[in-house]
């Protein structure tokens, strides 16, 4: 049976890995820039700068969540803005998912958060069904990027 956790630095290669095989999954392993140090730094000191949930059942990780936290100057109000969410293919309809979900649920609970926000592909029908399936709302926006 699954469990959900949130990560430790211990979990440092695993998280890795993981976030290797989703941009591979995406084809976008060339967009992956960040490196383990990078995770520790920026993930395990005094003030992270994001979070991550693992799933794992016994030994085995099956997927990761990963999030920050931001504020809504409208809403006068802090948001999780969760930038991942993964499940090794080998977990894939096995709630697995929905567990992580519900996971970052109750932590925006335990916090006072109201609300969640995250991005999906629109072609990605997939995932918009299991998001519509929890209860979320799909909103269509155009995201815009300055480099």
């Amino acid at each position: 049976m699954a469990t959900t956790r949130l990560a430790t630095k211990g979990d440092i290669d695993l998280l890795f890995d993981m976030i290797r095989s989703l941009a591979n999954h995406e084809g976008q392993l060339n967009s992956v820039l960040t490196k383990r140090e990078n995770l520790l730094r920026d993930g395990f000191s005094d003030i992270p700068k994001f979070e991550v949930i693992i799933a794992q059942d016994n030994e085995n990780v099956m997927g990761y969540i990963s999030y920050t936290w931001r504020y809504s100057i409208w809403k006068a109000e802090t948001f999780m803005q969760i930038d991942d969410v993964y499940v090794k293919s080998e977990y894939r309809g096995q709630n697995i998912g929905q567990k992580l979900m519900l996971k970052a649920q109750e932590i925006c609970q335990s916090k006072g958060v109201s609300q969640i926000k995250w991005e999906v592909e629109q072609d990605n029908d997939r995932a918009l069904k299991f998001y519509e399936g929890l209860g979320a709302e799909s909103k269509v926006k155009v995201i815009c990027t300055w480099n």
